[in-house]
């Protein structure tokens, strides 16, 4: 008995450790990330799950934007530029996605 809960144990552990976040940043300004407000300085940055977010930019009634970003769920970074465009951590463009 002692046996299986170990094994589960390590089980549990393992697969816990192989799911990933994505740290999103915003590089100036504020957006809306996932309907809740992100600011680029001491905000800081938000972890999102499953590598998507709905973004919320451009927070003027004249040249609002709305758009669902999408990257690959094992990128550790990802930064909303001044640009309104997705980046990763290298600095590349992720998918040509801009709001």
């Amino acid at each position: 008995m002692v046996a299986i809960k170990t094994t589960t144990l390590a089980a549990v552990l393992i697969c816990t450790a192989s799911v990933s976040a994505t740290w999103f940043h915003v590089n100036r300004g504020c957006i809306l990330l996932n309907q809740s407000i992100l600011c680029a300085g001491n905000d800081g940055a938000r972890q999102i799950d499953g590598g998507s977010a709905h973004v919320e930019a451009k927070l003027d009634q004249s040249n609002h934007c709305q758009k669902d970003f999408s990257w690959p769920s094992s990128y550790g970074d990802i930064y909303y530029g001044a640009d309104n465009c997705l980046y990763d951590s290298k600095g590349q463009n992720i998918n040509g996605q801009c709001c």
